[in-house]
């Protein structure tokens, strides 16, 4: 496949983008599981730590390659009324769901033979899930199946990404969220291997203050986001500690409502959204 420059330089602007995320509290929503299929051992504790990249590739990726032209046409005040209105739902859609870097850190207990509980942190969310093997594996190396049900609060400022935050200032952020993980998959004591669909819902309100050179608009965002897809990964090691890499891909349909002074903008965006994670996991008897 041939690449032209314009696509080189939104590639590379993407890139320098999810860098850029890395010194912020947090970005976009973690997609992971980063767990088997094979829940925890009864009286078992799990431990795992992880980093990964959000790349969003749909309608807010293409916000983000005409985020520059838009801003700097924001600061010389060069914008009609209609770019306006586009600049504040780009800067909403981005703002709220952006690429970055996505770090976690999670411990799950085995409360029983077939169910475990855990809590993760991950990039500013706070994150309590149980899960329940319905298939299980009688010895290693056997199939098993596990479904589970997580929630996250949100904890930390909205950050603003660039070259958004040259015009936008962002607080007051909330964001829950509820998450249904079925894994599929084999474990052994030198490697587990999984597979399976999740969904995420997740509601947010946050308000935002956009400058132009004749105006600022103090507008309130409220929505909902869907995330529907599929994870695998796979973990290599040797009965206690595993080096494990996680591919997850989703599909995004997301909703604004922006409240402005002048009345009300209406934003919606979708597209694919893929989050590598790479980890260690741990299991303590």
């Amino acid at each position: 496949m041939d690449l032209k420059g314009s696509d080189v330089r939104a590639a590379v602007q993407r890139v320098v983008l999810v860098m850029a995320c890395v010194g912020a509290a947090g970005c976009a929503p973690t997609l992971s599981t980063f767990v088997p299929a094979k829940t925890t051992p009864k009286g078992a504790v799990r431990a795992s730590a992880g980093l990964g990249g959000s790349i969003p590739l749909g309608q807010i990726g293409n916000a983000l390659d005409a985020a520059d032209t838009a801003v700097s046409n924001a600061e010389e005040g060069q914008l009609t009324d209609e770019e306006k209105d586009q600049l504040t739902t780009d800067a909403a859609a981005v703002t709220l769901s952006p690429p970055s870097v996505a770090y976690e850190v999670q411990a799950r207990y085995g409360l029983s033979d077939r169910f475990d509980a855990g809590v993760r942190f991950a990039t500013g969310a706070l994150r309590a899930d149980g899960r329940f093997m319905f298939i299980a594996p009688e010895r290693p190396g056997q199939f098993g199946a596990s479904i589970g049900v997580g929630a996250s609060v949100y904890t930390f400022k909205i950050p603003v990404p660039k070259p958004f935050d040259r015009v936008v200032e962002a607080d007051d952020y909330r964001r829950y969220e509820l998450d249904v993980p079925l894994l599929f998959g084999w474990s052994w004591p030198f490697a587990h291997v999984w597979f399976g669909p999740k969904a995420l819902f997740a509601t947010y309100s946050a308000g935002l203050s956009i400058a132009f050179v004749d105006e600022a608009r103090v507008v309130d965002v409220s929505g909902t986001s869907v995330y529907v897809g599929g994870q695998a990964g796979a973990a290599i090691g040797y009965k206690h500690a595993w080096l494990g890499f996680e591919l997850t891909v989703m599909h995004l349909i997301g909703n604004a409502t922006i409240e402005t002074p002048a009345g009300t903008l209406e934003a919606d965006f979708s597209g694919p959204v893929v989050q590598p994670t790479l980890g260690l996991l741990l299991q303590f008897d």
